[in-house]
């Protein structure tokens, strides 16, 4: 039986953010912060939506179930996963499934209560 290696920190933390998408989750960030600047608020300066902590929230509290998302998604298609793209998979090789788990858990959480201190309806 052959023993594998533990991965290292730069191996976990380079795998979690492959895992979340993060150029996605920047992308989803932008385009929402534009929305707000030149569709919602064009009569004012681009920069005052950084100033608006309801805006910051939301911002932050879609990205986070967008993350959370992403885990799930390959938390579930593993097996798929392991015969499609096996230098991929990110879950059981530098992540155990029951830290995506708790970290899916703990992003929807997140998610959720940002979305709560924007607006009750968001929430």
């Amino acid at each position: 039986m052959r023993h594998k290696p533990k991965p290292t920190n730069n191996q976990i933390v380079g795998g979690f953010l492959r895992l979340v998408r993060w150029p996605n989750l920047l992308i989803l960030a932008i385009t929402q912060y534009l929305v707000y600047a030149c569709l919602i608020h064009p009569e004012t300066a681009w920069y005052e939506g950084f100033r608006d902590k309801h805006l910051f929230w939301l911002i932050f509290s879609t990205t986070c179930i967008a993350a959370a998302g992403y885990i799930i998604n390959d938390y579930y298609d593993i097996k798929i996963d392991l015969i499609n793209k096996p230098d991929q998979v990110i879950i059981g090789r530098y992540l155990k499934r029951r830290w995506a788990m708790g970290i899916n858990l703990f992003l929807n959480f997140m998610g959720i209560a940002a979305g709560g201190l924007v607006d009750k309806k968001v929430f």
